[in-house]
């Protein structure tokens, strides 16, 4: 998956598609930054680790929901 100046918002909604998961948000204020980089289409864990370093943000997963705050 490849962004180029792609909102969080939407790169949060590619994400959900592309692995069939619910992205829930708390506490977050930096959904209109914007994200340029690719991440892998078959490794969940890394695209987390990316947007958690991206964003300064936690990603905390409980099956197939993933909550970020």
């Amino acid at each position: 998956m490849v962004f180029r100046n792609t909102s969080l918002t939407k790169v949060l909604q590619t994400i959900e598609e592309n692995y069939a998961v619910s992205i829930r948000i708390e506490g977050i204020d930096c959904l209109d930054e914007t994200f340029t980089g690719s991440l892998p289409i078959n490794n969940l864990n890394e695209v987390l680790e990316v947007i958690e370093g991206s964003f300064h943000l936690k990603a905390v997963i409980a099956g197939k929901e993933i909550l970020l705050k």
